[in-house]
Parts: structure tokens; sequence; C-alpha cells
């Protein structure tokens, strides 16, 4: 007797490390009693999480509309920006209400194999918030040669040097996103609360995951103190040099104004930086640096995904409010829904334009 039950102790633990599924029933069944959909931490999380999701999708659309109508928006540090509204979009149209939904489920009637839609879930949000960490850092690296290469940034901002830059932080994106989802190196389990989170196995995903953590933050950081300080510093040159001349003339003007552009977008993304950090903090502690918090405080995976979706709705927001091209666009796209918009173009040289990246693109790989 005792031989079988060892026998169907062996099968089930073997079996647990095969099977994802498997392996998310046992985490589900030994975790602590699920709380019910009238927990007020539950209801609290998922109405307010639900609120921010809808109106970040409302958010991003209006600029990435903007982005559509005005394509000449999308050169320079604007194609990188594009592209971060557009994954804060997946985020918040998709994956926080699939989140919501999969809590609210697990609320109602849990169930162990509800953990299978974990495999599915989490390929999706891991992939859309260490990517928006990376487009972020190339913002930063993208605002570093601008301000102190300016003769470099024609070279910079290429389509063909974007391009790579893009594949490249996709790749490290995926490389840490995709191989937990055919089991290998990490696995799921569903927390008391119905949220799918991470479970690393091996110190090679560890190590992967960390450095997708924390090495675009890191970079971020670096590149962007470094540009206020230099801007900074230009600003009071400029000041002083106005000063002891006295009246501005016209090239004195010029250089202010492109001073004044220069440090409003260094402002603007130096903001949206440090929503991102801060919003990202929570993660980072919980799953790297104080790991044991997970069982000691379950809800505390509430807060981190709560965090996120403030960064997805608060980062256009940011945007909208701090830069004046931004808000003419707007003006001028309401002003086109009753008559043409002047200077605005058709979606025919936004065809064009990403023709053209195509072409290069495909000239820099062929």
């Amino acid at each position: 007797m005792d031989k079988k039950i060892v026998l169907n102790v062996t099968l089930m633990l073997e079996n647990i490390h095969l099977s994802q599924s498997v392996f998310c029933e046992a985490n589900l069944l030994t975790s602590p009693i699920i709380p019910s959909l009238t927990d007020p931490y539950v209801v609290l999380w998922q109405y307010v999480t639900g609120t921010l999701s809808f109106l970040g999708t409302i958010s991003n659309i209006i600029l990435l509309l903007v982005f559509l109508h005005f394509p000449k928006l999308l050169f320079g540090a604007g194609f990188f920006i594009a592209l971060l509204l557009a994954n804060y979009l997946v985020l918040c149209a998709a994956v926080f209400p699939a989140s919501v939904y999969i809590v609210a489920k697990t609320a109602w009637h849990p169930r162990p194999e509800d953990c299978k839609n974990c495999r599915y879930y989490m390929l999706f949000h891991s992939t859309g918030i260490i990517l928006s960490s990376w487009l972020e850092a190339l913002l930063a690296v993208n605002r570093l040669v601008a301000v102190l290469a300016p003769t470099q940034y024609a070279f910079v901002k290429q389509p063909r040097l974007q391009w790579a830059a893009l594949l490249s932080v996709v790749g490290l994106t995926l490389a840490s996103t995709v191989p937990p989802f055919f089991d290998l190196g990490s696995g799921f389990r569903m927390n008391a609360q119905g949220l799918c989170v991470f479970k690393l196995t091996s110190s090679g995903a560890s190590g992967l995951f960390s450095f997708n953590q924390y090495v675009p933050i890191l970079l971020s950081a670096a590149a962007l103190l470094t540009v206020i300080k230099t801007v900074v510093s230009s600003q009071l040159n400029l000041h002083r040099s106005r000063s002891r001349i006295g009246a501005a003339n016209s090239a004195t003007a010029v250089v202010a104004a492109a001073a004044r552009r220069r440090m409003e977008t260094t402002k603007m993304l130096g903001v949206s930086f440090a929503i991102m950090a801060l919003c990202q903090l929570p993660i980072i502690t919980l799953t790297l640096a104080i790991p044991y918090l997970q069982t000691v405080h379950p809800i505390a995976f509430m807060f981190c995904r709560f965090a996120q979706a403030v960064q997805c709705f608060l980062t256009p927001i940011v945007f909208l409010t701090m830069n004046k091209d931004y808000q003419g666009k707007i003006r001028l796209l309401w002003l086109g829904m009753k008559r043409p918009l002047p200077g605005a173009s058709s979606v025919a040289p936004v065809r064009a334009h990403f023709r053209s990246v195509a072409a290069a693109v495909s000239g820099s790989l062929f």
C-alpha cells in the first residue's frame, strides 16, 4: 500500500513538471481560498482597472489618429512614440480587460483548469509591458543623440536604423516571453485572486527577465539625466548671452526657439519615463527583488497590474498636455471633422511613407 502511494505521488510530481496545465492546477488547489466576487479588493480592482483601460484606449486612439493624419510626425522620435502608443492601445483595449475577465470568472466559479488561460494571457501581457520599457529606452537614446550630437541625428533617424533598433528590442522581448509559452525555463500559476503570474524555474530565464526589466530603465535614466543636464546648461548659457547682447537679433531668436522646442520634448519624455519607472517599480520589486512578498501579500499583484494600467493611461495624456505640436494637430483634427483639414494629409502619404520604410528595410536585409 505504501509503495502504491509513493508511486502515485511520484507520477503526480512528474506530470506537474511535464504538463503546464497540471502545474497550474497544483498551484491553484494549494493556494489560499480564492476571494468571492464580493471581496472589496477584487471588486475595486476590477472597476478601477476597467475604467483606466477604457480611458486609456480612448486617449491612445486620439493620439494615434493625429499621427495617421499628420504623417510628418512619424519621423524621428515620433516613430517610436507612435509605436509606444500602439503598444499601449493593445494593452488597454485587450490585455487588461482580459485580466479583469479572468479574475471575475475565477471569482464567480474558481476551477483549476482556469489557469490554462494564463499561458496565452501572459504571452501578450509580458510582451506588451517589456516592449514598452524598451521603446521608452529607444526614445531616451534618440533624445540623447539629438542633444549631444545633433549633426549625427540625421543618421540616427533614418528608417533603416530605426527599424533595426525596433527589431532588436522585439527580439530581446520575445526571447523572454515566448519560451515560457512552450514550458521552457518558466511556468505559470494563478494566484489567490485569479491573476496570472510567471513562475521562473531556471537561472537562464530569471537572468533574461532581469535583463529586460532592469536594463531599459537604467538606460533610459542615464540617457535622460544626461539630456536634461545638457539642455538646462545650454538654456542658461543662452540666457546669459542674450543678457549680454541686450535685444535679441533674429539668429538668437531662432536658437532660442529651437532650445525651447528641445526643452519641451525633453520634459515630455522625462515625465513619460518617470511614470514608466514608478509604475514598473512595484512589479520589479515584487517579482525580482523581494519575491517572498508574492505569498505573504498576494493582493500586492493587483496593485502591480493597477500601476501598469495607470502607465498606459497617463502616458498619452502627458504627451498631449506637454507637447504644443500635438495640441495644435488635435485642434486641426477637430476642425477637420466639419471642413477639410488645413495642412493635414490623406492616408496615401502614410502608405507611401511605410512603403519607403519597407523598401529601406528590405534593402538593408538583402
